[in-house]
């Protein structure tokens, strides 16, 4: 299940693309062949690429920077009664800049129009993650 804006749903004309990405990753049956795989979703917006990975059995890292859509994955996390320890949400910017660096968005600056006014942000490098021991990203 996938919270929305309004119940809107997130792209036009994107289900296409989607699902052939989702068909040839095969993530059903990579997730459950290995556990230990991590999905990563860079700018997850709503999430439903990594809410998908979730539902197949992956573990999942979340990276988006608008406050409102963090709260919607949040809220789909639950619905979806997903473990904490499985499915991760952070409220950064991936970037190859250090970790902790601040970036400013403006309303009208590309996807984060959804975001009134401006938007400061702290970066993160994927290679400073503690990611899970044994892991497979």
């Amino acid at each position: 299940k996938l919270v929305t804006l309004d119940g809107k749903k997130p792209y036009a004309d994107g289900d296409r693309a989607q699902a052939a990405v989702v068909e040839h990753l095969q993530l059903i049956k990579t997730c459950k062949e290995d556990p230990s795989l991590i999905v990563v979703d860079v700018g997850a917006y709503v999430g439903d690429f990594g809410l998908y990975a979730a539902a197949c059995g992956c573990q999942v890292y979340l990276f988006e920077v608008q406050p409102n859509m963090v709260d919607l994955i949040q809220t789909s996390i639950l619905v979806n009664n997903f473990s904490s320890s499985r499915v991760h949400v952070i409220n950064k910017a991936v970037s190859n800049l250090p970790s902790n660096s601040q970036l400013t968005f403006l309303q009208d600056a590309g996807d984060t129009k959804e975001t009134e006014g401006s938007l400061h942000i702290s970066t993160i490098r994927l290679d400073d993650i503690e990611w899970p021991p044994q892991s497979t990203i």
